[in-house]
């Protein structure tokens, strides 16, 4: 978020208060998915993670950004 402006800052209420981002899971699995297999091309065990999800921005009272100083 700092790559536009070094100098800004953001707030955001807790979840408590407001309701700001919606994150939803495929399938309703909200953790991550994980295989593994003995290594062919290393020696060792192969790893993959995944996990599916989406977020969305509801409310946007519940975020704040300060420009920061000039």
């Amino acid at each position: 978020m700092d790559a536009s402006d070094a100098n800004a800052w953001y707030l955001a209420a807790a979840a408590s208060q407001c309701d700001t981002v919606e994150v939803a899971f495929l399938g309703g699995q909200q953790s991550p998915y994980l295989e593994t297999r003995d290594g062919w091309t290393v020696d060792g065990v192969e790893y993959k993670c995944r996990i599916e999800f989406g977020v969305k921005a509801i409310d946007w009272r519940g975020l704040f950004k300060n420009p920061g100083p000039s």
